[in-house]
């Protein structure tokens, strides 16, 4: 490679080299803007297959495929694994834990789908074992304090189940790594600049540690789905238990006092792009989808993929919505 001639096709070859080598081992890459094969075995056989296939094009094309693919080298895009939270997206019956955890959250202020009309819930999978087990399913009570219930499901593991917390946490968008709460869509929508440099080895190593969390925290939650499609009527039971914490943290938690402290019981928070949001504030683009009959709501806290814009390293986790660390894999229930 050393005695190779710097041409437009050889440049096209040697970046898409670099990003697939440090794909996985320098950060987790999302190449879906460029033209680079991703996740190749074997990238350096690929490279004399690139550079041949690039010197067969035509000079302008050539320069164009650099053009287009220089952002993986100038700006990568972190991969983001975060699950999609409408029905369009994350298809209910191939992963009906994200519905149950959907109907379980409706009525709290993490809620982002929610039901208006009844049975709409359950209407999104066929008839059978899952339906039953969608419509055996109750919402919390609005107010709950989904965090807490969530930290504490976490450390008591009901039914033997490790991370229900974080992954209620997960399905919501909230667990506070904004690897693992920004979708694969919201990445795509936002076209600034994700403050990555290939030469700061200190901020890809934290980058790194984060999206290995966020895939721990996906897996949990894949996990636990294939466990909900294969026994469903356990999972009734786990969520009842789900309940039943909940309205312990409920008699546990001291009354409130004034009506600041009914409506706002927390303070406010600052998401990455320097917006204020009230934990309370619920105020979100609501979409009704009259079809399904249910309602869609936008994200609780707007993140980004690395961090605010400007210098400094990327504030990798949110500074009030840290979820524990993620356990290393969800168990069945029961």
């Amino acid at each position: 490679m050393r005695d190779l001639p710097v041409t437009p096709a050889s440049m096209q070859a040697t970046m898409e080299l670099f990003v697939n080598l440090a794909e996985g081992t320098l950060i987790h890459v999302d190449m879906c803007r460029a033209e680079f094969r991703d996740y190749l075995r074997d990238p350096v056989a690929q490279f004399p297959l690139t550079l041949a296939e690039g010197l067969a094009l035509p000079y302008a094309e050539q320069i164009e495929a650099v053009d287009l693919d220089r952002g993986l080298i100038w700006d990568p895009a972190p991969m983001v694994f975060g699950l999609d939270r409408n029905p369009d997206h994350t298809e209910p019956s191939v992963y009906p834990l994200a519905l149950a955890i959907w109907k379980l959250l409706s009525q709290t202020s993490l809620a982002t789908v929610r039901e208006n009309r009844p049975g709409a819930f359950a209407a999104m999978v066929p008839s059978g074992p899952l339906r039953d087990a969608i419509t055996a399913i109750s919402p919390l009570p609005e107010g709950t304090d989904v965090q807490g219930l969530a930290d504490e499901l976490d450390v008591r593991k009901p039914n033997g189940v490790s991370g229900l917390g974080t992954t209620l946490l997960y399905v919501a968008g909230m667990t506070g790594n904004q690897y693992a709460d920004t979708t694969h869509d919201e990445l795509l929508d936002s076209y600034a600049n994700y403050g990555l440099d290939w030469e700061d080895i200190v901020l890809l190593a934290e980058v790194k540690e984060a999206q290995e969390e966020a895939l721990t925290i996906a897996r949990q939650f894949h996990g636990l789905n294939d466990g909900f499609i294969k026994k469903p009527k356990r999972y009734v039971t786990l969520f009842r238990t789900v309940q039943r914490v909940a309205a312990e943290l409920r008699k546990r938690r001291v009354a409130p006092k004034t009506l600041m402290e009914i409506y706002a019981p927390d303070p406010p928070r600052e998401d990455p792009f320097g917006h204020v949001y009230h934990p309370i504030d619920i105020s979100r683009d609501i979409e009704t989808d009259d079809i399904r009959g249910i309602d869609l709501l936008g994200p609780v806290y707007v993140l980004s993929a690395t961090g605010p814009l400007g210098g400094g390293p990327p504030a990798l986790r949110h500074p009030d919505g840290d979820a524990a660390p993620a356990p290393g894999g969800g168990h069945p229930a029961g």
